[in-house]
């Protein structure tokens, strides 16, 4: 996880956490959500159980993130996650990081889940992403899920991602809303492109669909 937030220039150098008891590290929460949280974590653990793989399990509870183990006698032992951003006295919380940071944090293990050979769906990938972070994101997907049987579905608005360098016509597909309020899902392989064009200009441009239609004003200059 570090290394990686270190790598999409987060500023963390290092993501670190004192491993203490379960109970120990989620002290600060009301019983009753305590027991929650617990079930939860003890329930991720029996599900894979029979995993060859290190697992965990990270949450992120009142801006504080935690992560999850197991050791070898069984035991499940947490730690709050903190983050060095070059200043080994002044540690970060999940909370003071940016929306981006925080969003790949959530979104970095997938990488790992990719490996599982499985399905995984993304809504608003982009969402508080710069354009090339976005790309690079999923570019490092391709690289560390490269010859296993996964799929990576997701949702975005960012057109920079529309590259034919990047991606085939057959893997970029357009939601337009028609006029009953329903959806029409198509892709990009219907308008046959050269492999070369600009196809993030032609969408800008309205030749696809699926972009905003803005009518007229719903007020005028006395309802102001």
């Amino acid at each position: 996880m570090g290394k990686l937030l270190n790598y999409f220039d987060t500023g963390i150098d290092s993501v670190s956490g004192k491993e203490k008891s379960m109970d120990e590290t989620l002290g600060f929460l009301p019983e009753e959500l305590r027991k929650d949280v617990t079930n939860d974590v003890q329930e991720a653990f029996a599900n894979n159980e029979n995993s060859k793989e290190v697992f965990s399990v990270e949450i992120t509870i009142a801006g504080k993130r935690f992560s999850f183990f197991k050791n070898k006698k069984g035991e499940i032992t947490a730690a709050q996650l903190v983050m060095d951003h070059g200043n080994p006295n002044d540690l970060f919380e999940l909370i003071d990081e940016s929306d981006g940071t925080r969003r790949l944090f959530d979104l970095i293990p997938l990488y790992k889940k990719g490996k599982q050979n499985c399905t995984i769906l993304v809504d608003e990938l982009d969402r508080s992403f710069h354009s090339k972070l976005t790309i690079e994101f999923i570019q490092k997907f391709f690289e560390k899920t490269e010859g296993e049987e996964t799929q990576l579905i997701v949702t975005l608005h960012d057109s920079n991602v529309m590259n034919l360098n990047f991606l085939r016509q057959d893997e970029i597909w357009f939601v337009e809303r028609r006029e009953d309020h329903s959806s029409e899902i198509y892709s990009l392989n219907k308008f046959k492109e050269r492999f070369d064009h600009s196809v993030a200009k032609d969408y800008l441009l309205g030749r696809y669909g699926a972009i905003p239609n803005f009518g007229i004003e719903p007020w005028d200059e006395e309802d102001e």
